[in-house]
């Protein structure tokens, strides 16, 4: 179904442009319904006119209060039957009202990396101005949901370019503008295409569901196309297949299609959608999994397609909406665990699948307690081919903090063992490689609160330690026993000072690392970890009691980084 957008400017357009550009060549599954300016004399009005787009000025000067435009505006959008508006170089602030009635349905894009130069006076050449002066090293643009503050909505998608030292305002507003273009367009796309529309914002955190680009589609299907043999003799399923991203424009020849959910609304949806010929079951994959509930024997060669639910409910990301203590839903005892995607998984290895075609976390195969979890799943499957993408290329995910995410072909036969993981060369799209083989930090300290604390404490306190990118938003050194408080063996001080100040550098570890405990060049430590120990005095004098060392030279720690991550390192 066509979603209808609204665009409003008040410039020149070329945003808008963009949008209606990709509307008319199918890559938006949307339709520009209006486009409204706060500007009678905005360049963007007469561009619209061309493509036969309703066109309407609703500019401060012709109303004789703010409510009256309020009113203006909203029956334009009402008129137009608006699914999504656009902020497309709209210099007027939208009024609280409006915002509420389209709450999560209004996107801006902006000229900068937010949080950076935004808020009061950012705008147009303003933020560009603002960021040579300020010696910045790379810009970009944004996209965000539009909330009741001024460029403080939740960040949907971000990429950045570099400022040249011979950049002008001028010449780094055209690099701006060309990522604002392309940024803004697949966002839309993701909006239009991918959100499950008749589930909630909570249901969907709860039940892990966010439907897949259909780049990411094309992935596994050529993993598929590359690696089977005969595949065309297959049954292709998806048994979580939700909305049908896996076979809506999907080409590959097969022996029967099969689509199914728990989710009855989806697959009537999904029916709606998939023009090829499919079977469609309503069903629970994770209760009484077998070949039989979906008319297949033994003896069929099967496929499993898909991106699974994740959710992991130990997770602290939206944790306050998910289910944490029960199931809406019933499932096999040996396949419950604290992840869909994971009993997910589990399923497939139930149903004896021939090959496994999916998207899921990196970290069920880099993290010691997931991968036990998937005990049975690794023992039957062996790894074919596969790539790593980032978790922020996804509609409505943590665009802040992205972690890796697997896009995995498995073949039934042979096994994958915890040391071929982490020994293995892992690549991204891009054709970059890269390896977990390093030396862990929870290998040479405690990282868990002990259970009980003794009456007088005579060593610091630190914060309960997980991955990278737990450490990007938790504490570090902490001065009162909480729950979370990690007691130090002083002997190991010198390991948490470097946890301390490796959460410093945390924002030139990339993406596909975050799921990775914090790790460690134990040889070139020792040699200048007086270094860190000072500079954990200089950011919590507290420390001064145990850490005698105020020696810091931060250009050592810095190199000692650089050569850490080596190709890794971003600038």
């Amino acid at each position: 179904m066509m979603k209808r957008i609204a665009i409003l400017v008040s410039g020149s357009g070329s945003n808008m442009m963009a949008v209606i550009e990709a509307c008319k060549n199918g890559h938006i599954a949307g339709k520009v319904g209006c486009v409204i300016s706060s500007n009678h004399t905005a360049l963007a009005i007469e561009k619209a006119k061309q493509f036969n787009i309703s066109t309407y000025i609703s500019s401060k000067s012709d109303f004789s209060s703010p409510e009256m435009r309020d009113e203006h505006m909203l029956t334009i959008l009402e008129k137009n039957k608006t699914d999504l508006i656009v902020l497309a170089g709209y210099l007027g602030i939208l009024s609280s009202q409006i915002i509420r009635k389209y709450s999560g349905k209004i996107i801006n894009v902006h000229p900068s990396l937010l949080p950076k130069f935004g808020g009061h006076g950012f705008f147009g050449m303003n933020v560009h101005k603002a960021v040579i002066e300020a010696g910045e090293k790379y810009s970009g643009a944004t996209v965000h949901l539009v909330d009741e503050g001024i460029d403080t909505g939740k960040i949907l998608s971000q990429e950045k370019v570099k400022v040249e030292k011979s950049d002008t305002p001028e010449t780094l507003a055209k690099k701006v503008l060309k990522i604002e273009h392309k940024i803004l367009v697949e966002t839309i796309k993701n909006l239009t295409q991918n959100e499950q529309k008749h589930l909630t914002f909570s249901q969907m955190a709860n039940s892990g569901c966010y439907y897949t680009p259909h780049k990411f589609v094309s992935y596994l299907i050529e993993l598929i196309k590359k690696n089977v043999p005969d595949y065309e003799k297959a049954t292709l399923i998806d048994t979580s297949c939700g909305y049908g991203s896996m076979f809506y424009g999907n080409d590959i020849k097969v022996k029967r299609r099969i689509l199914s959910d728990i989710d009855e609304k989806a697959v009537e949806i999904a029916r709606g959608k998939i023009k090829q010929e499919a079977e469609f079951f309503v069903k629970n994959a994770l209760c009484n999994t077998s070949r039989e509930k979906y008319n297949l024997s033994e003896d069929d060669k099967i496929i499993v397609i898909g991106n699974p639910p994740y959710n992991d409910v130990t997770s602290h990301v939206k944790n306050e909406i998910k289910t944490s203590n029960k199931n809406e839903f019933t499932i096999d005892e040996d396949l419950k665990t604290r992840d869909y995607g994971i009993s997910f998984m589990l399923s497939y290895d139930k149903f004896k699948a021939d090959f496994v075609a999916i998207l899921h976390p990196f970290s069920y195969l880099i993290k010691k307690a997931n991968f036990k979890l998937l005990e049975k799943f690794f023992k039957h499957y062996s790894i074919v081919d596969s790539v790593i993408i980032n978790s922020q290329e996804f509609s409505q995910t943590s665009r802040l903090t992205g972690f890796p995410i697997i896009i995995a072909l498995y073949k039934r036969g042979g096994a994958t063992t915890y040391s071929s993981i982490m020994e293995r060369k892992w690549y991204l799209p891009c054709g970059k490689s890269f390896n977990l083989n390093k030396k862990f930090i929870g290998e040479l300290i405690n990282k868990y609160p002990p259970k009980i604390f003794p009456d007088i404490l005579k060593a610091p306190l630190f914060w309960t330690m997980r991955d990278i990118n737990a450490l990007r938003r938790n504490k570090t050194f902490i001065k009162e026993v909480c729950a979370n408080a990690v007691l130090i063996d002083i002997e190991k001080l010198p390991f948490y000072c470097y946890v301390d100040v490796f959460k410093d550098y945390v924002k030139h570890i990339p993406f596909y690392l975050g799921n990775l405990d914090v790790f460690i060049d134990l040889e070139e430590f020792e040699k200048i970890k007086t270094h860190f120990m000072a500079r954990s005095a200089e950011k919590h004098p507290h420390l001064k009691t145990w850490i005698k060392e105020d020696k810091c030279d931060k250009t050592i720690i810095d190199e000692y980084f650089k050569k850490l991550l080596g190709g890794d390192y971003i600038d």
